[in-house]
C-alpha cells in the first residue's frame, strides 16, 4: 500500500472518531486484501482514541485566550500612506524618467546598428567568399 493512501486512510479515521463515529470495523473490512501493517494502524488509532480522556478546557483559559487574540488581532495593519510629490519634486522625477528613456532608446538604437553592421559584415563575407569559388573568376598568380 502507497504511503499517501495510508496516510488519507488514518486521516479518515481519526476524523470520524473526532466526530464521535468508529469507523475502523468498516475501513478493515475495505482493506482485508492489504497488509497487515493497515489492520494495526487502524487498531493502533483505535486504541489510542479510546484512551485519551476528553478534556473540556477551563473557562478562565477561553476566556483569557480570546482576551489575548482580540488584543492581538484588534489593531489591523493600515496600509501604507501614499508619498506626497510636491510639483518641484514631481518636475525632477519627470526629468529623470525623461533622461532614463532618452538612454535606454539610445542603447536600444546602439544594439540595433551594431547587429546590422554585423549582418552587413557576414553577408559580405559570404558574397566575398562566393566570388573566390567561382570558375573563370580566379585570380592569377603573378609569374615569378
Amino acid at each position: 500500500m502507497k504511503k499517501k493512501v495510508l496516510v488519507e486512510v488514518l486521516d479518515e479515521q481519526a476524523s470520524e472518531l473526532r466526530s464521535g463515529v468508529d469507523p475502523t470495523a468498516e475501513l478493515r473490512a475495505i482493506f482485508e486484501h492489504e497488509p497487515a501493517v493497515i489492520h494495526d494502524l487502524l487498531q493502533l488509532g483505535q486504541r489510542l482514541w479510546r484512551s485519551l480522556p476528553q478534556v473540556e478546557p477551563a473557562q478562565t483559559f477561553v476566556t483569557d485566550l480570546k482576551a489575548r487574540l482580540l488584543k492581538r488581532f484588534s489593531n489591523p495593519v493600515s496600509p501604507p500612506t501614499p508619498l506626497a510629490i510636491g510639483p518641484r519634486d514631481r518636475r525632477l522625477l519627470l526629468l529623470v524618467a525623461g533622461i532614463g528613456t532618452l538612454a535606454y532608446a539610445a542603447n536600444i538604437t546602439a544594439l540595433g546598428v551594431k547587429w546590422v553592421i554585423y549582418m552587413l559584415g557576414l553577408a559580405g563575407l559570404v558574397l566575398g567568399h562566393r566570388k573566390s569559388l567561382m570558375p573563370g573568376r580566379r585570380k592569377q598568380r603573378p609569374a615569378l
